[in-house]
C-alpha cells in the first residue's frame, strides 16, 4: 500500500476529531471526586472551590465512566467524542444522556425504571474500592443472589470462593 493511502489513516486531520465534553452541575455536585477517580484518561481536575472541571488539554473518548460514577447525577454530557471525516469517521448518534426510551407502565403511563433496568443501562466497569472489609452479611447477600443466576438448565451448578484476606489477593 503506498504511503499516500496509509498517511491519512496514521495521521488523521486533528480538526476532524472532537473529544467528549462533560460539565458538572455545581448545584448537584457533592465534590466527592468519583468522576475524577473513575476517568481512565484523567480528563478531570478540581477547581479551587473543589468542583470537578475538564482540563484544558484532555483526551475524552466518551466512555461516560464519570457520569456513571457520580452518585448525584451531576455530570452532564455536552458533546460526545466523534470524528467528522476520514478513515476514522464516526456515525452521528444521539447523546446517551438519558435512558434509551421513556419508561412506561402496562397502560402507557410514565413510570420510573426499576433497579435492574438502571443497572443494565448504566453498566460500566467502575471500581471504587475502600480500605475497609466488606461486611460478611453483604457477601452473603451477593452469594445468595448469585446462587439464583440463570444456568440454562435450572440446576444452578455454581461454586463460589470468597477471599477476604488482602494479602492473598
Amino acid at each position: 500500500m503506498p504511503w499516500e493511502d496509509v498517511e491519512p489513516i496514521l495521521r488523521p486531520n486533528m480538526d476532524d476529531i472532537h473529544m467528549g465534553v462533560m460539565k458538572v452541575d455545581e448545584s448537584k455536585c457533592n465534590k466527592c471526586g468519583l468522576c475524577i477517580d473513575n476517568c481512565p484518561f484523567r480528563c478531570w481536575e478540581k477547581t479551587e472551590d473543589g468542583f470537578p472541571v475538564m482540563k484544558e488539554e484532555y483526551a475524552c473518548f466518551s466512555c461516560y465512566n464519570c457520569k456513571v460514577a457520580c452518585p448525584n447525577d451531576a455530570v452532564n454530557i455536552i458533546d460526545s467524542y466523534h470524528v467528522d471525516d476520514g478513515f476514522w469517521k464516526t456515525e452521528p448518534h444521539p447523546l446517551p444522556a438519558k435512558m434509551p426510551l421513556d419508561a412506561k407502565d402496562a397502560e402507557g403511563n410514565p413510570t420510573d425504571w426499576n433497579e435492574i433496568e438502571k443497572a443494565v443501562f448504566t453498566r460500566r466497569s467502575v471500581r471504587n474500592f475502600k480500605d475497609k472489609p466488606v461486611p460478611e452479611t453483604f457477601i452473603q447477600r451477593v452469594l445468595e443472589a448469585g446462587r439464583f443466576a440463570p444456568s440454562a438448565g435450572n440446576c444452578q451448578p455454581w461454586r463460589f470462593i470468597v477471599i477476604t484476606d488482602k494479602s492473598i489477593i
